[in-house]
């Protein structure tokens, strides 16, 4: 299956009990069979939501400018992103998923609490995910006609988890599938809304923020640590989760950048 889509439910199948049996034991060489685009995908599809656009107006709630928030998000996701490939390297190096790695640290009871992080943090972004969704859905379907009722809310919630824990059950061919078709259709929709929002909206662009002094520069540390640098590193418990299936022949290097 060489860097190829998993099409078909014989090879979906045949994919996914080859990921199972892998699941803490360290994936074979010759069944390494990703690429570093197949990375790029993945993590692209991590990146790029709709969430970004609530994230990117905490600075300004704090009270910082729009530039100010801009240059914070900016570099703190620049740091948070490199470690997040240094880690993804590993398991391109390894074959094993991050949790397993953890063992090497803190040992095999010692890994139950990084356990329960990665827990609280997946069911989070399931959380989050499902809110924004929710909500952006819902809206239009307003739009359409369609009525926001409780019943349509709980409808749409329920179909919105059971694609994300579906996808998450059938692994990483499944999800690479998934994020390479979507991820372009989601950036085009992120780039209308941008659009709309830059020429609709009065928008600005010199807004110096409300803060000045230290509390300034305490707001640009806590945007810059909890959104810029601390987006990439939410996403550490995952990293060689799927670069485990990149065999060493591809360069560290482009997988570093492909999943950054």
């Amino acid at each position: 299956m060489s860097g190829r889509s998993v099409d078909g439910h014989g090879e979906l199948a045949e994919a996914t009990h080859l990921e199972r049996h892998n699941a803490v034991t360290p994936v074979p060489e010759g069944q390494k069979d990703a690429t570093a685009l197949d990375q790029f995908w993945i993590w692209a599809g991590a990146n790029i939501a709709p969430i970004n656009w609530v994230l990117g107006a905490l600075g300004i709630v704090l009270g910082l400018g729009f530039w100010d928030t801009v240059i914070v998000l900016a570099v703190g996701n620049a740091i948070g992103v490199t470690i997040f490939g240094l880690f993804v390297l590993m398991g391109q190096r390894t074959g094993v998923t991050q949790m397993v790695l953890s063992r090497s640290a803190f040992g095999r009871r010692g890994a139950y609490l990084p356990t329960i992080f990665q827990m609280v943090i997946a069911t989070g972004w399931i959380a989050i995910n499902t809110w924004i969704v929710l909500d952006l859905t819902a809206a239009l379907l307003e739009r359409l006609g369609i009525p926001g009722s409780p019943t349509t809310k709980v409808i749409l919630v329920l179909l919105i988890m059971a694609i994300q824990v579906g996808l998450a059950t059938l692994g990483f061919y499944a999800i690479r599938t998934f994020e390479k078709f979507t991820v372009p259709v989601t950036l085009v929709i992120l780039v209308v809304m941008s659009v709309v929002a830059w020429t609709g909206g009065d928008i600005r662009w010199g807004y110096a923020g409300e803060v000045t002094g230290a509390a300034r520069l305490t707001a640009m540390s806590q945007v810059m640590t909890a959104i810029g640098i601390g987006w990439g590193i939410t996403w550490l418990a995952y990293a060689s989760d799927y670069s485990r299936f990149v065999p060493r022949s591809v360069p560290r290097g482009r997988l570093f950048w492909a999943g950054a």
